[in-house]
C-alpha cells in the first residue's frame, strides 16, 4: 500500500470535518440512548489540556525570575549606541549577538532589549542547548530568548559548542521567519575561539552584520558620564561624590585609557566601564581613590587576589577558596541556601573543600559566606 502525504488542515478545513463527526457521533449515540453526550462533546471542546511541560514551565519561571532584577532596575538602564545598533538589528533581522570584554554590560543589555519588546512571561532565557530542545517552540507562548554566554561564561567550553552546533540552523531559521527574536551574547575572546568549531555557520561571522560588539573604548564621553550618573542614583550614592569632592568628568577621562605610542591607538581595558562604575558606586573605599580607580581598575582586582591568596592566612585562604567554588561551579553561581550552614553545604562545596583538605565547619562556612557577600558585585555571582 502505497503511503499518502501528510498535509497540514488549514483551521476551516478542520472545522468542517469536525462538525460532520459531531453530528455522526451525536445522532449515533442518541440511537443508543446516550441522551447526553452533546454536553460531553462540548466539554471535550473547551477543555485546556496540558500542554506546557514541567520542564517548560521551570524555564519559563526561571525567566520571569531573572527578568525580576532587570525590570526593577531598568530606569535607570542607559541606552548607548551599542544599545540601539542591536534593537534596530532585532527589528530588521530578529536576530543579534552581542560580543565584548567581560563588564561591558552583554546580559544586561540582552535584558533590556528583551523586555523593550516582550513581556516577561513570554521571554526565555537558555542555559544551554538542552534548554532549546525541551520547548516546543510551536506552541508560540515565546516571542523573545536570549543565549546568555552561549559557549561558555569564563573561558571556551567545547561541551556548548558541538550541543549548541544542532540547533543553530533551526534557531537561524525562526529568525528569518520572523518566529523568534534571537538575543545572543559571547565574550569576545571565545566566540573567536569558538568559530574554528563552527565550520560554516553564518551567523557568527561578522560579514553576516549580526554581530554589535560592546567596547567601552567607542562610547562617548557623555555615554559614560550618564552611566556614571544612573549607577549613582540607583545606588543613592551622590552624597558621597560631593563628599569626596569627585568629578564625574575626571572619572570619565581617565577611563578612556593612555595612549600606547608604539601602536598608535588607546589600549583596551581588561574590564568594561559599566562594570568599572558598578563597583565604584557599591564601595565606599573604591570611590574614595575618585578618578584614579578608572585609570587602572585592573589594580584593584590584582590586589584582591593578593590578598586573597595568602596561603599563610588560613581564613583568607578560605576566602579565596570561596570564589574557587564558585567559579568551578558548572553554571558559575552559587545560592546563599548552600552555605547557610555546614548541614546545607551542597556536595559540589564539600567536593571542593575535600581537595584542599579543608573540614567543612561552622567557621569554614562563616568564611564562604563572607567572601560571597563582599565579592558579589565584582568577582562573582550570589544569588
Amino acid at each position: 500500500m502505497q503511503h499518502k502525504a501528510v498535509a497540514s488542515l488549514e483551521q476551516q478545513e478542520f472545522q468542517n470535518d469536525w462538525d460532520i463527526l459531531e453530528r455522526a457521533m451525536v445522532e449515533l449515540a442518541t440511537s443508543c440512548g446516550m441522551n447526553d453526550i452533546q454536553n460531553t462533546i462540548s466539554d471535550i471542546k473547551t477543555k485546556t489540556l496540558e500542554i506546557v511541560t514541567p520542564e517548560m514551565k521551570s524555564l519559563r519561571a526561571i525567566t520571569i525570575e531573572d527578568l525580576k532584577e532587570y525590570q526593577r532596575d531598568q530606569q535607570y538602564y542607559v541606552k548607548t549606541k551599542f544599545w540601539h545598533l542591536a534593537d534596530n538589528m532585532l527589528n530588521d533581522r530578529h536576530l543579534t549577538i552581542l560580543t565584548g570584554h567581560p563588564g561591558e554590560g552583554k546580559t544586561t543589555m540582552a535584558a533590556d532589549l528583551a523586555l523593550n519588546r516582550s513581556k516577561p512571561d513570554n521571554c526565555l532565557k537558555l542555559a544551554n542547548a538542552h534548554d532549546w530542545r525541551k520547548v516546543d517552540w510551536s506552541l508560540k507562548l515565546f516571542n523573545t530568548v536570549i543565549i546568555d554566554d552561549i559557549f561558555g561564561a569564563g573561558a571556551l567550553d567545547n561541551s556548548y559548542v558541538s550541543a549548541w552546533k544542532a540547533y543553530l540552523p533551526e534557531i537561524e531559521r525562526a529568525a528569518r521567519q520572523k518566529r523568534l527574536n534571537i538575543i545572543i551574547t559571547s565574550r569576545h575572546y571565545i566566540m573567536e575561539e569558538a568559530l574554528d568549531a563552527l565550520n560554516n555557520t553564518s551567523i557568527f561571522k561578522s560579514k553576516e552584520g549580526n554581530i554589535v560588539h560592546v567596547a567601552s573604548n567607542d562610547l562617548s564621553h557623555e555615554e559614560k558620564r550618564e552611566i556614571l550618573i544612573s549607577r549613582l542614583k540607583q545606588t543613592n550614592a551622590k552624597n558621597l561624590i560631593m563628599l569626596n569632592n569627585i568629578d564625574i568628568d575626571e572619572c570619565v577621562l581617565q577611563s578612556m585609557g593612555k595612549i600606547n605610542l608604539d601602536a598608535v591607538k588607546t589600549e583596551n581595558y581588561v574590564f568594561g566601564f559599566p562594570q568599572c562604575a558598578n563597583l565604584f558606586v557599591h564601595d565606599e573605599n573604591i570611590m574614595k581613590l575618585g578618578a584614579q580607580f578608572f585609570e587602572k581598575p585592573e589594580a584593584h582586582f590584582k590586589t584582591c587576589i593578593e590578598q586573597l591568596y595568602n596561603t599563610n592566612d588560613e581564613d583568607m585562604f578560605q576566602k579565596f577558596l570561596a570564589l574557587v567554588i564558585v567559579w568551578a561551579d558548572q553554571k558559575g553561581k552559587i545560592k546563599s541556601d548552600d552555605v547557610r550552614n555546614p548541614a546545607n553545604a551542597s556536595e559540589h562545596i564539600r567536593c571542593v573543600a575535600n581537595i584542599f583538605g579543608i573540614d567543612v565547619n561552622h567557621k569554614f562556612m562563616e568564611n564562604i559566606r563572607s567572601s560571597l557577600r563582599s565579592h558579589e558585585r565584582d568577582f562573582l555571582i550570589y544569588i
